[in-house]
C-alpha cells in the first residue's frame, strides 16, 4: 500500500519509531497532507520521491513540539557547573541544543551561561532542529505565557511583555544561531568534535533502534573528548551504547564519553551540586511521583478536525503521555494502569508506555512484566525488546539479554537516506 511506503519514508528519512509516537499520529498526519494536496497515496509518495516541498510539509505534520524555558531544571545547573570547571582551560565555550524546538531551550543555555558570568564572545550557542516553522519562531524570539512554566531570577530582564506575548532581549537573541539542518543529513550538519556541552534531550525516544545508533554515532563525533551530554531522563544510553556513560548520580541524565574518562578526571570535575548562587528558583519535589526528564510527543486537538474524533483509547494514552510529559508519573502510571485494566483489547502501546514509567519510577519487575506484555501483542516492538534486554542484562540474565537483542537484530531496520 502507499501509505506504508509513506510511512516507511518518513521513517527514513528522520528515524521515527511509529510505535513511540503512535500510528494514529502518523496516519492522520499523511491524511492531511492528502487532503491539502489533493494527491492520491500513490501520487503523493511519487512526489515526496521527487524531492519536492512537500517533504518538508509532511516532516512539519509530524513533528509537534512541545517545551518551554528552564524545562528539567536540574540539566541548566549541570551545564553552568561544567562550564565553570573551564572556565580556564578553553577560550570558547560551544553548547548545541539538538533538536531545538521553537528556542526556548537554546535561549535557557544563554540566560544560565550569562548569569553565571559569561560574556557574549566567550560562548558559542547553536540550535539546530528539522522543522524549518520552528526555526522561524526561534529566531523571532517571541513566546507565548504557555512557554514560560518554570520561574528563574531575573527574567524580566530577558523577557520583555508585548502585548499578550513575551519577546527574547535583543542582545540575548544574538547569543544563539539557529539553523534548520536533518541530524541525519549528508553532509553531517557541524564540526567534529566541537561542542562542549550538547542539548539531545528526548529525541531517542521517538527513533527507531537503527536511527539509534546513528544518533549516537554522530553525537560522539561532534562532542569534544571531555564534553558533557545531556539527556532525558528514561533515555537509557547503556541499551544503545557503551561508549558514554553517566557522569554521576547527582546528574542522572548527563553522560560523558567512555572513552575519554580518564583523560578528562583532571580538567572536568564531576558535578557534584548546583552552583552557590544558582538561577532557578527550586521546589523540593519526590522523584518517586515527579520527573519532570519524561517526555512523549502529544498530538494537537486540531488533527482531529481532517481525520475524525480520537477514539477513546487514543485519547487517555494522550492523557497520561501529557501527564508523564509534564513529570507526574505517579498520575501517569494509575492512568495508563486502568486504561489497560477497563479495555477489552489493550494495544501494545498501552503496555510499553506503563513499563517505561515503571522503569523511571524504578521498578523493574514491574517494567519487566509490561514489556513482555508488550512483545505478546507485538513480537517486533523494537523498544521493548531494547529495554527489556537492558533489564535481563542488569539482572545477571546475559543469555536471555543476548536472544532478545538478537531478535533485535532481525526486526526491519532504515538503510540510508532516501533517494
Amino acid at each position: 500500500m502507499a501509505n506504508d511506503r509513506i510511512r516507511q519514508w518518513l521513517r527514513e528519512r528522520i528515524g521515527v519509531d511509529p510505535c513511540a509516537l503512535g500510528e494514529d499520529a502518523i496516519d492522520r498526519a499523511i491524511n492531511r497532507r492528502l487532503h491539502e494536496t489533493g494527491l492520491s497515496p500513490e501520487a503523493y509518495y511519487s512526489t515526496l520521491q521527487a524531492g519536492s516541498d512537500e517533504r518538508q510539509a509532511l516532516i512539519e505534520s509530524v513533528i509537534v513540539p512541545e517545551t518551554w524555558f528552564f524545562r528539567e531544571r536540574g540539566a541548566f545547573a549541570a551545564l553552568t557547573e561544567w562550564a565553570l570547571s573551564r572556565w580556564e582551560h578553553i577560550e570558547r565555550f560551544r553548547v548545541l541544543s539538538l533538536p531545538c524546538s521553537s528556542g526556548e531551550e537554546a535561549y535557557s543555555i544563554a540566560i544560565a551561561l550569562k548569569e553565571a558570568g559569561w560574556k557574549r564572545g566567550q560562548v558559542e550557542i547553536h540550535g539546530i532542529d528539522i522543522s524549518e516553522r520552528s526555526i522561524e519562531k526561534a529566531r523571532r524570539g517571541v513566546y507565548r505565557s504557555n512557554s514560560i512554566r518554570e520561574d528563574f531570577h531575573h527574567r524580566e530582564r530577558y523577557l520583555h511583555p508585548r502585548s499578550h506575548e513575551f519577546e527574547i532581549d535583543h542582545e540575548l537573541k544574538s547569543w544563539v544561531d539557529f539553523r534548520q539542518a536533518n541530524l541525519f543529513g549528508d553532509p553531517e550538519p557541524v564540526k567534529s568534535g566541537w561542542y562542549d556541552v550538547i542539548f539531545c534531550r528526548n529525541l531517542m525516544i521517538y527513533l527507531n533502534e537503527n536511527a539509534r545508533r546513528r544518533a549516537i554515532d554522530r553525537l560522539e563525533r561532534w562532542i569534544k573528548p571531555d564534553g558533557l551530554l545531556l539527556m532525558g531522563a528514561v533515555e537509557l544510553l547503556s541499551s544503545i551504547t557503551d561508549r558514554f556513560e553517566p557522569v554521576g548520580s547527582n546528574w542522572p541524565s548527563a553522560y560523558r564519553r567512555t572513552r575519554s574518562v580518564e583523560a578528562s578526571k583532571a580538567a572536568a570535575p564531576s558535578p557534584s551540586a548546583p552552583p552557590p548562587h544558582s538561577l532557578l528558583n527550586t521546589r523540593t519535589e519526590s522523584a518517586k511521583t515527579r520527573n519532570s526528564n519524561f517526555r512523549y510527543i502529544e498530538p494537537t486537538r486540531g488533527e482531529s478536525q481532517l481525520t475524525g474524533s480520537m477514539d477513546v483509547q487514543t485519547d487517555t494514552l494522550i492523557q497520561a503521555q501529557r501527564l508523564a510529559n509534564e513529570g507526574n508519573l505517579g498520575e501517569a502510571l494509575e492512568i495508563v494502569s486502568r486504561l489497560i485494566t477497563v479495555e477489552p483489547r489493550p494495544r501494545a502501546a498501552a503496555f510499553y508506555l506503563r513499563g517505561v514509567i515503571e522503569q523511571a519510577l524504578d521498578h523493574p519487575r514491574l517494567a519487566e512484566e509490561s514489556y513482555r506484555k508488550t512483545l505478546f501483542l507485538d513480537p517486533a516492538h523494537e523498544g521493548a525488546l531494547a529495554q527489556l534486554a537492558l533489564l535481563r542484562e542488569r539482572g545477571g540474565d546475559g543469555p536471555g539479554a543476548a536472544r532478545l537483542r538478537k531478535r533485535l537484530t532481525r526486526t526491519p531496520q532504515t538503510q540510508g537516506e532516501p533517494s
